[in-house]
């Protein structure tokens, strides 16, 4: 499972590494990108500017166009009031051209009815000469300043003429202008598209950088699991060793006190829960009453600290995963074998025994052990202890156990020493005998989870 956890996330570190490595290239051509915009829009504010000059210079020259047309028109009707003013004075100078012909002929009709009195009209005679030369030169002063007038008047026409020509030619440049602007204004338009594709691109950019974040985020926790899982396993691992350590030690201890083996596989019969054993009297003549004293009391001490150990170590097996519960169940039946071959060698080396047990005992370890082997799940164990049980009731019934009529002989007092020996050993092997079955119940309950 970490193997595969561990190529899951080699897996997602190298995916990560593509997706940055694109992530560095969409970047390079963003900033590429973003160059190419600044010149662009380097010539875009040159065309610009240029763009608001040459609109300047249009508004510039559409107000002098207006000033023009305004002075035009001021100057068109200057002229037509002078143009009324002389047509008046060209009138008047009519009449008065008539008025000196009428005279001139009244004039001369009156020289032929006077020609006789040529010496009393002499002085009339030469004043009337005076007069019409006066009154020829007032005509011929009007006259020039009539073609003067005449000739300014053909110079400010001349003029409107060619403002009027200037002015058609700059309304022919108009629309050209307003088409050079409406390319600007498309110019314009392309650069504004091109600034929102490049802000959704940088918005693409910013999204996909909080995604890898995210995604850094989550390797990270991952992998804080993954050493969290590790510091786990090997806190376990460390437990087990402390318990082989302890195991060791217990079996170590057991050796020394040389345990029997029957005391620790005895249990309790249909008829009383505390057994006793039958005491041959070479055995009680073999064995010392000292050493029957000590035995009782390191055992009881050692069965006690056991007992104390298992009930410690059962809420741990019980909070540990169903999925590590077949480990430890394996563990604990080889140690129990273990700790009952152990025993059996023990039991067989004391010379408090008969000559038969060992014989007898050697088979029953050695069966027991492959039996022990063979138990890997609960249902194998259950009938091991199941067998183990009637073993030890038929071990009753052999030579080595007294049949169930001896204990109410001995109940009655027939034997002194052995009753008292019996009951200083016999309720601590029921007690190792109690806890093993309960630890083997509660292994064989969880696995059964």
């Amino acid at each position: 499972g970490l193997e595969q956890y561990q190529s899951e996330l080699d897996l997602q570190k190298q995916e990560l590494a593509e997706r940055e490595q694109a992530l560095a290239e969409q970047a390079e051509q963003l900033e590429t990108q973003q160059k190419e915009l600044e010149v662009l829009r380097a010539e875009f504010n040159e065309e610009k500017a240029a763009f608001e000059t040459e609109q300047a210079s249009k508004a510039a020259e559409s107000e002098q166009a207006e000033t023009a047309l305004a002075q035009l028109q001021a100057e068109r009707e200057q002229l037509a009031e002078q143009q009324a003013d002389l047509e008046q004075y060209q009138s008047e100078l009519d009449l008065q051209k008539q008025e000196l012909a009428e005279r001139e002929q009244a004039l001369t009709a009156r020289e032929q009815e006077t020609e006789p009195e040529t010496t009393v009209d002499d002085s009339a005679t030469e004043l009337a000469p005076s007069s019409s030369t006066l009154e020829q030169q007032d005509l011929t002063e009007q006259r020039e300043e009539l073609e003067r007038l005449r000739a300014e008047l053909e110079q400010q026409q001349e003029a409107l003429a060619a403002r009027e020509a200037q002015l058609d030619a700059r309304d022919q440049q108009t629309p050209e202008q307003e088409q050079h602007g409406t390319d600007s204004q498309a110019t314009l338009d392309d650069l504004a598209r091109e600034k929102e594709k490049l802000a959704l691109d940088h918005d693409q950019l910013m999204i996909d950088r909080e995604e890898i974040s995210r995604q850094r985020e989550s390797l990270e926790s991952q992998r804080l699991q993954f050493q969290k899982d590790q510091g786990e396993l090997e806190d376990r691992e460390r437990i087990v060793q402390i318990r082989e350590q302890q195991l060791d030690e217990r079996e170590n201890l057991m050796a020394a006190v040389g345990l029997n083996t029957h005391e620790a596989s005895t249990s309790a019969g249909p008829e009383s829960n505390i057994p006793e054993y039958a005491v041959s009297p070479a055995e009680e003549d073999a064995s010392p009453s000292e050493a029957i004293e000590e035995i009782p009391q390191v055992t009881g001490s050692l069965l006690k600290s056991f007992m104390e150990n298992s009930a410690n170590e059962e809420p741990e097996t019980h909070t540990e995963p169903a999925a590590k519960s077949g480990s430890l169940l394996d563990l604990f039946t080889k140690k129990t074998a273990a700790e009952t071959t152990a025993a059996t060698q023990h039991a067989d080396q004391s010379p408090a025994k008969s000559e038969q047990a060992p014989e007898t005992a050697a088979p029953a370890a050695q069966k027991e052990t492959l039996e022990l082997e063979d138990a890997d799940d609960s249902d194998s164990i259950a009938a091991y202890m199941e067998k183990l049980l009637e073993r030890s009731r038929g071990g009753k019934s052999g030579s080595s156990y007294t049949p169930a009529p001896y204990q109410a002989k001995s109940g009655s007092g027939s034997t002194t020493s052995a009753p008292g020996s019996n009951s200083q050993t016999d309720p601590n092997s029921s007690l190792l005998t109690s806890g093993l079955l309960e630890s083997h119940s509660t292994a064989a309950s969880i696995s059964m989870e």
